[in-house]
C-alpha cells in the first residue's frame, strides 16, 4: 500500500492484521494517539491536531500560523493552502473532520462498524477491518454507466464502504456522520475570458514554481499542451542543470507527438534534455499479469506498463518528484454536451458554428448534432436519470437483448451525436450486465437520493466537466500510487485546487471557440511558455496502441473472462464481453472505456485475492 491515514475518533480501531508487520507506511489516528507516517504533515494547536496528507505546497512556518487562525474560526480554512491533499482536524470533545481535495485525487473513505466510524484513504484497509466484501452494483456503474456521476460518486468498490465526493468534509463523533460541500465550484455566466485566463496563468506558474525547488525534478514532455507547457515552466525556474523531459514513442502504432515534443523541447533554448524512449511489444497495454493494482481499479492498469516506463526514467535520475499534464483536458477541453448550451443560451450562431465543425470532422450530419443539442437543452438532472433508469429496466426486461448485434453497434463516427446527452451509456456495454445488475443501477438511477447528489441546476455540460475532473484525479491518484511502488513521487500541477477553482468560473461552451484549441491556456501562458507549443490543434491518439495491444494480448484476456471474478459476483455474462472483446481484436469499434474499466476490474479483483490488497509489479 502507498502512504495513507487511518483515522478513529473513539477508541482503538482493533488489530491492523500484517500492517505493522510489513512495516507499511500508516498514519494511524485514534482517539488522542499519534503514529507518524511519511507524506503527512502534522499540526497541533488549541487542543487540536491537523494531518495534512497529499501534496502539500504552503511553508510549514506559514502553515501553522494559519491553522492556529483557522481553529479559532473557519476551520474550512485548512483546505485553503496551496496543492493537492486531504487533511483530518481532531477536535475537543472527541470528534473529526475529513476533507478531500476538490478533485478526488486524494479520497477518504468511510465505514461504520460494530466499535464506530472509521476513516482512511484506502478502502482495502476498512474492508479488512470491517469484513467488507467487493460492491458489485459499484462495478456494474462503472463498467456500464462510467460518465455517469452520480451513480458512483460517494461508492467505493466494497459494500458499505463510502467514499467522500471531491470538495467535501465529514464531521463525525464516531458513531454518526455528516457530510458537507466545503468547496463547490461552479462556472459564472459574467465571467470574462481574459480574467480567467490571467488567473489560470498565475495560478499554474505558481503550482510549478512551488515544485521546481526541488533539485531532482523531472517531467513528461508529450508534444501536447499540457505537459510540456509544464516543463517549460519548470525549466525556466529549476535550480540545477537543463530539466529531464521525458517523452514515449510507440514505434509499433506511431503518432505525431514525439516529434512535436522534440520541436517543443529545442524551443527551451537548452533549459530542457529530452529524453525519448521507444516503446515494444512488452510495452503495449493488456500485457501478461501482473497487473499494477492500486487501491481501486481504474482503467489506466491496462496500459500501466506505458506509464511505468516514464516513471522508470525518473527513478534512473533520481528524483524526487515528475510532473504530469493530468487534469489539463479535462479543464481546458469542452465536452460534447456544451453546445446544448449553446442553444440555452441562444447563441445561434455559436451552435451553427460547431454543429458544423463536428459535422466535418466526424462525418455526422450537422442538423443530427443541432437537434441532440436543443433535445438535451430541454432536459435536467431528474429526467435524465429517470431516462438512464428506464434504459436499464428495459435491459433486464429483455428489450435490449438483441441491440447493437450488429458491427459497431453504431458507426464511430456517429459517436460524437450520442456524446450529446448528460450521461452516455454504450447499450453493448450494457448488455454484459445480467438482469439483475441491469434492475439494480434501474433502482439505483431511479433512486431520489441519486439525483440529490447533483445540484438540480447544474447544466448537462457541467456534468460532463465534473465526471472528465473526477476521471483525470482518478488516473492521477494510479499514476502517484503507480510511482510510489517504483520510487517516485508524481504530481499533477493542473489538478491543484486553485487551478481548478481558477479554470471553472468560465463555462464549458466558451472554453473553444470553432477551429480552437486549449484558447484559454495559450492565453494563460501567453509570454511565459514558448509559441511552438500551442502549434497543434489536436491531442495524441492511443487507440492503435491499444487495439494492437489488445490484439497481441487475445489469450491473455480470454483467459480473465474464463473465470470470471465478475460473473461469480453476478455483474456480467462473460460469454458477451467475450463477443466484444473479440470484435475489438479484430479491429471494429467497441466501448474501449467500460470495456477497459471491465478488464482492469477483473485484474484488481484477482490481486486482492493473491496479495491481500498489496499492489504486484510483474
Amino acid at each position: 500500500m502507498a502512504p495513507g491515514f487511518l483515522a478513529a475518533p473513539l477508541g482503538e480501531p482493533g488489530p491492523l492484521p500484517g500492517l505493522e508487520a510489513a512495516g507499511l507506511p500508516w498514519l494511524r489516528l485514534t482517539g488522542d494517539r499519534l503514529w507518524p507516517a511519511a507524506q503527512v504533515r502534522i499540526l497541533r494547536t488549541a487542543g487540536t491536531v491537523c494531518v495534512v496528507f497529499g501534496h502539500c505546497l504552503a511553508e510549514p512556518s506559514l502553515m501553522e500560523a494559519q491553522y492556529r487562525a483557522c481553529v479559532d474560526g473557519d476551520v474550512d480554512g485548512v483546505m485553503r493552502w496551496p496543492g493537492a491533499y486531504a487533511a483530518l482536524v481532531m477536535c475537543p470533545r472527541g470528534f473529526l473532520r475529513a476533507y478531500t481535495d476538490v478533485t478526488g485525487q486524494f479520497p477518504v473513505y468511510l465505514s461504520h462498524g460494530r466499535g464506530g466510524v472509521l476513516v482512511a484513504s484506502d478502502p482495502r484497509l476498512l474492508a479488512s477491518l470491517h469484513r467488507r466484501a467487493p460492491d458489485p452494483v459499484t462495478a456494474a456503474a462503472r463498467i456500464a454507466c462510467p460518465d455517469a456521476l452520480p451513480l458512483w460518486t460517494d461508492r467505493s468498490f466494497f459494500t458499505d464502504v463510502s467514499r467522500l465526493p471531491g470538495g467535501t468534509v465529514c464531521t463525525t463523533d464516531g458513531r454518526t456522520s455528516q457530510v458537507r460541500s466545503y468547496a463547490r465550484l461552479r462556472p459564472e455566466t459574467s465571467a470574462d475570458f481574459a480574467e480567467c485566463a490571467e488567473q489560470v496563468g498565475a495560478a499554474l506558474i505558481e503550482a510549478v514554481r512551488l515544485r521546481s525547488g526541488v533539485r531532482a525534478l523531472t517531467s513528461d514532455l508529450s508534444g501536447g499542451y499540457d505537459s510540456t507547457s509544464l516543463a517549460l515552466l519548470a525549466a525556466a525556474r529549476h535550480d540545477g542543470d537543463a530539466l529531464p523531459a521525458v517523452v514515449y514513442r510507440q514505434p509499433l502504432a506511431p503518432t505525431v507527438d514525439a516529434d512535436q515534443a522534440w520541436r517543443c523541447a529545442a524551443a527551451a533554448d537548452g533549459r530542457i534534455r529530452l529524453t525519448e524512449l521507444a516503446g515494444s511489444e512488452a510495452t503495449l497495454p493488456y500485457g501478461a499479469p501482473p497487473w499494477f493494482a492500486g487501491s481501486e481499479p481504474w482503467p489506466s492498469m491496462v496500459s500501466w506498463r506505458r506509464m511505468a516506463v516514464r516513471l522508470e526514467f525518473a527513478v534512473a535520475r533520481r528524483a524526487r518528484v515528475h510532473l504530469t499534464g493530468e487534469g489539463g483536458d479535462a479543464l481546458l477541453v469542452p465536452p460534447p454536451a456544451h453546445v446544448s448550451d449553446l442553444w440555452r443560451t441562444r447563441d445561434i450562431s455559436g451552435l451553427r458554428r460547431q454543429c458544423t465543425a463536428m459535422a466535418r470532422s466526424r462525418d455526422v450530419s450537422a442538423w443530427a448534432a443541432a437537434k441532440a443539442a436543443v433535445r438535451l437543452s430541454h432536459s435536467n438532472v431528474r429526467r435524465a436519470l429517470s431516462r438512464l433508469a428506464a434504459d436499464f429496466a428495459d435491459d433486464a426486461a429483455g428489450a435490449g437483448e438483441g441491440a447493437g448485434r450488429s458491427p459497431g453497434f453504431r458507426a464511430r463516427p456517429s459517436d460524437i451525436v450520442d456524446a450529446i446527452s448528460r450521461w452516455p451509456t454504450s447499450p453493448e456495454a450494457r448488455r454484459w450486465l445480467t438482469p439483475d445488475m441491469s434492475r439494480a443501477l434501474a433502482d439505483l438511477a431511479g433512486d431520489p437520493g441519486t439525483a440529490a447528489r447533483v445540484a438540480a441546476d447544474t447544466t448537462a455540460a457541467e456534468s460532463a466537466v465534473d465526471t472528465a475532473l473526477r476521471n483525470s484525479a482518478e488516473t492521477q491518484r494510479y499514476y502517484r500510487e503507480l510511482g510510489h511502488a517504483l520510487g517516485i513521487a508524481v504530481h499533477a500541477p493542473f489538478l491543484d485546487s486553485a487551478v481548478v477553482a481558477a479554470a471553472l468560473r468560465l463555462p464549458p461552451h466558451r472554453l473553444a471557440p470553432v477551429g480552437d484549441y486549449k484558447p484559454l491556456l495559450r492565453l494563460a501562458l501567453a509570454g511565459a511558455v514558448a509559441p511552438e507549443v500551442f502549434e497543434r490543434t489536436d491531442k495524441g491518439d492511443y487507440t492503435a496502441e491499444d487495439y494492437r495491444g489488445a490484439r497481441r494480448a487475445g489469450p491473455v484476456l480470454s483467459e480473465l473472462l474464463e473465470d470470471s471474478r465478475l460473473a461469480q459476483l453476478g455483474v456480467i455474462e462473460p460469454g458477451r464481453v467475450s463477443e466484444s472483446l473479440a470484435r475489438m481484436q479484430a479491429g471494429v469499434a467497441v466501448p474501449m472505456g467500460s470495456l477497459n474499466h471491465l478488464l482492469s476490474i477483473e485484474a484488481w479483483l484477482r490481486a486482492q485475492e493473491h496479495e491481500e490488497g498489496k499492489a504486484p509489479i510483474g
